[in-house]
């Protein structure tokens, strides 16, 4: 596929900067969405169960959990 037929969404998810922007974008919806009466779909939304299974596994625990973690686990990957 040429340049000329790439949507406007494929070239931006290859900029390096798009994971940022996109995080921005995120993060100000959230507090859009935290701080209007939509609040109770907003904290709906991060009761969300969001569950992982592989085998006899089973990681089940509501979204704002999983948000968490992540958002830890990146700050550990800074000592590598």
């Amino acid at each position: 596929m040429n340049n000329q037929n790439k949507s406007f969404i494929e070239t931006f998810l290859k900029l390096e900067s798009a994971g940022g922007i996109l995080l921005i974008f995120a993060a100000l919806l959230a507090l859009i969405y935290a701080n209007t009466p939509l609040q109770g779909f907003y904290q709906l939304f991060l009761s969300t169960p969001v569950e992982v299974r592989v085998g006899n596994l089973e990681i089940a625990k509501p979204l704002l959990l999983w948000i968490n973690d992540g958002a830890d686990s990146t700050n550990k990957c800074d000592i590598l």
